[in-house]
C-alpha cells in the first residue's frame, strides 16, 4: 500500500522545525533552525532511522538546544522524540502521518528562587567590587541530598569496569594508559564487558531506561512538592505509583543503575567520545537515586488485601521529609566519581620543567559581585573662588591673554669627495683650478712675503719652473722622460684627488601656533557713590551613588611569578635586541671587593667577571713580585745611587754580583740599612736580606783594591738586583678599582637592558593611565592562560595532545572566564625574590602602576568565573580536561583541592557551596531592605557670581 506524503512546519519559541516525508520513497527530510539560522539539515530512511542534534551559542555555552528525530519506514511515521531548549522541554510529538498536533506548551513561569532588583535611575557604572567569602565543609545531610555517590560492589560483580580500574596501580608509569584502554574495551564490547555498554540511556532495561525525559522535565520545573513530583512521574510513565514503587524495589532496577555507573565511567575515561550518552547516564543516576531514596522512606508494604481483587491505598513519601527544597536539590544532584579511580593519574614521567612547582591556580572564594552606580542630580554653590572689590568712582577692567609661538630651523651640509687616477681621460669643471692650487702650495708660484720689525717691508715676486733638461744640455734620455712624467702625474693626481664638492642646504621651516584666550571683566562705579563687591564661588556637582548587586561569582586565585618578564622580553624582540637580563654581581657572590679572586680556577676569577659584564678597559692585577736592577759605571770605584721601587711594593732581598779582571777585587757597600761585601772571586751572587723598605732604596758601594796592585783604575762591573713583593694594601687597592669598574659596566648593561625594554625612569609619579592598565591586564591574562595550559599538561601528562588542542582550549577559557573583571595586586619580596629579574626590582616606571608591575616579584590575580560555568571550571582544575556539556550535569570528585595527602577542602565542599549560593542570595535579597543611596559632592572648574555682597558662612558638620 502506497503511503501518503506528509509535510509540515512547527515553531517552539526560537526553534523552527520543517519536515517533508515522501511516502512512496519511504524517506523524510528534516530542517531545524534556531534564531532564523539553519542548524541541521538531514535525511531519514531505512538506513538512517534516528538522528540527534545539539547546538550551543558560542558566547553563551550554557544556552543550548538538543533533540532527536526517529523515523519508522514501515509505517512512514516521523516522531520528535524530544526537544530541549533553554525555556522548555517537549517529548514524544508525532509529526507524521498527518494528525492534529498537540498544542505548544506554554513557557514556564519564572522561578521563585531568584529575585531580580531593577534600578530605575538613569545612572552610570562607577566601579565594580567583590565581597569574598570562604566555603564551609559539607554536612552529612547535605552530602546525601545534593550529591550522588557510587557504592562499589566488586564482591558481587567482579567483572565490573570499576573493579578492573581500581585494581590498576595508580603509581605505575602507564596507569593512565591502562585505564583508558579498559574504557575503550568496554565501549567496544570486548571481554569481559560483552553486552555491558549502552549507547543510550534508553537501552537500559525497565524503569531505568525511561528516566532521562523525566529528568529533563523536572529540571525545567520550579520548586515541586511531593504530590506534583509523583503526578508528573505517573503521567509520563503511564503507570500507577504502586507499580512504580514495585519496579524501584526490584533488584533489577539497582542492577541497571550499576550498569549506568559503569557506562559513565567508560565515557569519562574517553571524555568527549559521546557527550550526550554521558549526560544521559548522569541524568539516569541522579533521578534513579532520588527515586530509590524516596521509596526507601515509605513504610513497608502491607499484607495482601482480602478479598484479593480489592485495592490498597497508594502510600506517598512523607511530605514533611520530602520538602520542595529537598526535591529540588535531589533532581539537580551532582554525581561524585569515586576517588579510587578519578581523577585519572597523569602519564609518567612528566617533564620536570612542567611540574617544578604546584599549581598556582586555586579556587579562592565565592564572591558577591556588586557595582557602584552614580547619577548626577544637580549643582550647588561651593567655596569662594575669588573676590572683586571696586571702589566708588572707580572703573576696573581685567583682561587675560595667552599666546604660544614656536619656530624650528634645520640646516643640512653634505660633502662629496671625488678621486681620479692619473691615467683617467676626462675633465672636471674645477680641475684647472685645483691644479693651480696644488702648484701654488708646492712650488709657491706668485708669492708674497711680509717682513716684520725692526724693519717692516713687503716683497712680491714669482718663481719660474724651468724644464728639468735645459736646451744647452744633452739630449733627453729615458730617465729624464720618466722624471717629467712622474712630476706631471704627481701634480695632476693630487689635483684630482683633492677635487671635492660641498653642498650646503639651509632649510628653514617655521611653524607658528598661536592660541589666544581673552577674558574681560569690567566693573564700572564711576557714577556710583558706594563701593561694589563681587564674590565668585566654585560650582560643585552633586551625585547620588548606590550599590547594585549583580550576583554570585566563583573566584579563582592566580599567582604570577615575575609578571613583567614577558613584557620586557617582547620589547627586546620588537627592538631587535638579543640581550639577556643582567644578573647583579651580588647574585654571583661578588658582594664586596674582597670576593674578587685572582685564581683562574675560581668562579669569581676577575677575567671571567670582566668578560661576563663587558668590562674590557681595566688594568691587569700587579704581579706578586717585582725585580729592580742597577749596574755600576765602569771605572768608578765609588758609586752612590737611589733605586726607586714601584708603588705598593716592599723590598725583601737583594743580590750583588761583582765581575772584575782582577779576582782580588771586592765591593763593600750598603743597600738601605743592610751592608754587604761582594768578592770578584765568588761565582754566585751575594744575597742581602732587606727589611721591607718601600718607595726609595739608597745604594752605595766602593771597590776595594788589594794591597800591592797597580794604582790604575781596575776594570770591573757590579750588578745589583732588588726583589720586591707586593703589599696587601696594593692588592686591595687594585681590587677596589676593578670592583668599581665592574659595577659601572653592570649598570651600563642594566641601562641598555631597560632602554631596550622601553623602561625609563620617571622622577614624578603620574596617575594611572588607561594604556598602562590595559598593558598590565594583557600581560597578566597571558600569564593566566599559560598557567591554565600548564595545568592541563600536569594533570594529564599528555603534552602533545595539549599542544594540538591549544587553540580550542584558549577559546574555551575565553568563554568561561571574566577576564575583564579580574583584580590584581603586586608583591615585592624583601630580598628580590629568588634572584631572577633582580635588576627590575629597583627601577621606576612611567607611573605608579608600571613601577609596581616592573618591580613585582609576584602578581596576585583574582579572576571571576562566568555564571553557569563554575562546575566545568572546577572539573578542569581537577583533571586538566574539558567537560563540554551542561554545567549542571558536570560530575565532581571527592579529593582535596590542594592535592593528595592534605586535609584541605574537597571539590565536593566547593560544589556544595556553589549549589547553595543562588538560594542564599535570593533569601538575602528578600530579607534585606534596599541600600540607602548617598550623595557625593565633586568640585568643578566653573564659577558663578554670587547674588549679594555678603561672604558665605558654612555650618560645622
Amino acid at each position: 500500500m502506497r503511503q501518503p506524503d506528509c509535510n509540515g512546519k512547527r515553531s517552539y519559541g526560537n526553534v523552527d522545525i520543517a519536515w517533508s516525508c515522501r511516502g512512496s520513497a519511504r524517506c523524510c527530510t528534516v530542517d531545524v533552525s534556531w534564531f532564523g539560522q539553519l542548524v541541521m539539515h538531514t535525511g531519514l530512511d531505512a538506513n538512517q532511522k534516528v538522528r540527534t542534534f545539539s547546538v550551543s551559542l558560542e558566547d553563551q555555552p550554557d544556552k543550548r538546544i538538543e533533540g532527536e528525530f526517529r523515523y519508522d519506514p514501515a509505517n512512514a511515521s516521523l516522531t520528535l522524540v524530544y526537544l530541549s531548549t533553554p525555556t522548555q522541554h517537549i517529548v514524544d510529538v508525532q509529526l507524521c502521518p498527518d494528525h492534529p498536533l498537540p498544542p505548544i506548551p506554554p513557557d514556564p513561569e519564572p522561578s521563585d528562587d531568584v529575585t531580580t532588583i531593577a534600578v530605575t535611575d538613569n545612572g552610570s557604572d562607577l566601579f565594580p567590587y567583590v565581597f569574598l567569602r570562604d566555603w564551609p565543609a559539607i554536612s552529612a545531610q547535605a552530602r546525601l541530598d545534593r550529591f550522588v555517590d557510587y557504592h562499589e560492589q566488586c564482591a558481587t560483580a567482579p567483572d565490573a569496569l570499576y573493579c578492573h580500574l581500581a585494581a590498576i596501580d595508580r603509581s605505575a608509569a602507564d596507569a593512565r594508559t591502562q585505564m583508558i584502554a579498559q574504557g575503550l574495551d568496554f565501549i567496544a564490547g570486548k571481554a569481559p564487558y560483552i553486552g555491558a555498554y549502552a549507547p543510550r540511556a534508553s537501552d537500559l532495561q525497565g524503569l531505568a531506561g525511561q528516566l532521562v525525559p523525566l529528568s529533563i522535565v523536572y529540571s525545567q520545573q520550579a520548586v515541586l512538592g511531593i504530590d506534583r513530583f509523583i503526578a508528573i512521574l505517573v503521567e509520563h510513565l503511564g503507570e500507577r505509583w504502586t507499580a512504580i514503587v514495585a519496579q524501584v524495589r526490584d533488584p533489577e532496577f539497582a542492577a541497571q543503575l550499576q550498569r549506568a555507573w559503569q557506562n559513565l565511567f567508560a565515557q569519562d575515561l574517553v571524555l568527549g567520545y559521546d557527550r550526550r550518552a554521558m549526560q544521559e547516564m548522569i541524568r539516569t543516576l541522579t533521578l534513579g537515586t532520588l527515586l530509590t531514596r524516596m521509596v526507601a522512606s515509605l513504610p513497608p508494604p502491607p499484607e495482601p488485601p482480602d478479598p484479593p481483587d480489592s485495592e490498597l491505598p497508594e502510600p506517598l513519601p512523607p511530605a514533611s521529609l520530602w520538602t520542595p527544597e529537598r526535591i529540588h536539590e535531589g533532581v539537580r544532584a551532582t554525581v561524585v566519581l569515586p576517588s579510587a579511580v578519578f581523577p585519572l593519574p597523569p602519564l609518567q614521567p612528566v617533564s620536570a620543567t612542567v611540574v617544578d612547582t604546584p599549581s598556582l591556580i586555586q579556587p579562592y572564594a565565592i564572591g558577591v559581585l556588586q557595582l557602584v552606580r552614580r547619577a548626577l542630580i544637580g549643582y550647588e554653590a561651593g567655596e569662594v573662588a575669588h573676590v572683586e572689590n571696586v571702589m566708588a568712582g572707580e572703573r576696573k577692567v581685567s583682561t587675560q591673554r595667552e599666546q604660544t609661538r614656536s619656530r624650528e630651523r634645520e640646516q643640512h651640509t653634505s660633502a662629496t669627495l671625488q678621486s681620479a687616477d692619473s691615467s683617467a681621460r676626462g675633465r672636471s669643471s674645477s680641475f684647472d683650478e685645483q691644479t693651480q692650487r696644488v702648484l701654488q702650495e708646492r712650488y709657491r708660484i706668485d708669492y708674497e712675503t711680509t717682513y716684520g720689525p725692526p724693519e717692516e717691508a713687503k716683497a712680491t715676486g714669482n718663481w719660474v719652473l724651468s724644464p728639468i733638461d735645459s736646451a744647452d744640455g744633452p739630449l733627453p734620455t729615458a730617465q729624464t722622460d720618466d722624471t717629467r712624467s712622474a712630476l706631471a702625474r704627481d701634480v695632476t693626481t693630487q689635483a684630482a684627488r683633492r677635487l671635492s664638492q660641498e653642498v650646503a642646504s639651509l632649510r628653514v621651516r617655521e611653524s607658528e601656533s598661536e592660541r589666544e584666550w581673552s577674558q574681560r571683566h569690567s566693573f564700572d562705579r564711576r557714577d556710583a557713590s558706594t563701593p561694589l563687591r563681587g564674590i565668585y564661588r566654585w560650582i560643585n556637582a552633586v551625585y547620588e551613588c548606590w550599590i547594585a548587586t549583580l550576583g554570585e561569582r566563583f573566584v579563582l586565585e592566580l599567582f604570577v611569578r615575575d609578571p613583567a618578564r614577558g613584557y620586557i622580553a617582547a620589547q627586546f624582540d620588537l627592538a631587535g635586541v638579543d640581550l639577556a637580563e643582567p644578573h647583579a654581581p651580588a647574585t654571583l657572590g661578588v658582594h664586596t671587593l674582597c670576593d674578587i679572586s685572582l685564581d683562574p680556577a675560581s668562579p669569581l676569577y676577575y677575567a671571567r667577571l670582566a668578560s661576563m659584564y663587558g668590562y674590557d678597559h681595566f688594568e691587569s692585577p700587579p704581579p706578586p713580585t717585582l725585580t729592580t736592577a742597577m749596574t755600576s759605571e765602569l771605572g768608578a770605584t765609588l758609586t752612590m745611587q737611589v733605586l726607586t721601587l714601584a708603588d705598593g711594593y716592599a723590598a725583601k732581598r737583594a743580590s750583588v754580583l761583582l765581575r772584575a779582571g782582577d779576582s782580588g777585587l771586592s765591593a763593600l757597600g750598603s743597600i738601605g740599612a743592610r751592608h754587604f761585601e761582594a768578592k770578584a772571586s765568588d761565582t754566585d751572587a751575594t744575597a742581602v736580606d732587606l727589611d721591607g723598605q718601600t718607595q726609595a732604596l739608597p745604594v752605595a758601594f766602593s771597590i776595594v783594591v788589594p794591597p800591592g796592585t797597580e794604582t790604575a783604575p781596575p776594570s770591573f762591573a757590579v750588578t745589583i738586583e732588588v726583589h720586591a713583593e707586593l703589599a696587601a694594601f696594593a692588592i686591595d687597592r687594585w681590587k677596589a678599582g676593578f670592583y668599581a669598574g665592574l659595577m659601572t659596566s653592570y649598570r651600563q648593561l642594566q641601562q641598555r637592558y631597560l632602554q631596550a625594554a622601553g623602561v625609563k625612569p620617571a622622577p614624578d609619579s603620574s596617575p594611572n593611565s588607561l594604556a598602562t592598565r590595559t598593558l598590565v591586564r594583557e600581560e597578566l591574562k597571558r600569564a593566566g592562560l599559560r598557567e591554565f595550559v600548564r595545568i592541563a599538561r600536569v594533570r594529564t601528562g599528555e603534552t602533545g595532545r595539549t599542544l594540538r588542542f591549544l587553540p580550542a582550549l584558549i577559546t574555551w577559557l575565553e568563554r568561561h572566564l571574566e577576564w575583564s573583571e579580574m583584580s590584581y595586586s603586586f608583591l615585592i619580596a624583601p630580598d628580590g625574590g629568588d634572584g631572577e629579574g633582580s635588576s627590575t626590582r629597583r627601577i621606576v616606571g612611567e607611573n605608579e602602576t608600571m613601577t609596581a608591575f616592573l618591580q613585582a616579584t609576584h602578581a596576585r590575580v583574582l579572576l571571576p568565573v562566568k555564571p553557569g560555568c563554575e562546575r566545568v571550571l572546577a572539573y578542569y582544575l581537577a583533571t586538566g580536561m574539558l567537560f563540554d556539556g551542561e554545567d549542571t550535569l558536570t560530575p565532581t570528585f571527592d579529593v582535596p583541592i590542594a592535592g593528595e595527602g592534605t586535609q584541605a577542602t574537597t571539590w565536593v565542599d566547593l560544589l556544595n557551596d556553589l549549589k547553595t549560593a543562588p538560594l542564599d542570595r535570593a533569601a538575602d535579597h528578600a530579607q534585606r531592605a534596599p541600600v540607602r543611596p548617598w550623595k557625593v559632592i565633586v568640585p568643578t572648574t566653573m564659577t558663578l557670581l554670587q547674588d549679594g555682597q555678603d561672604l558665605p558662612g558654612f555650618k560645622r558638620p
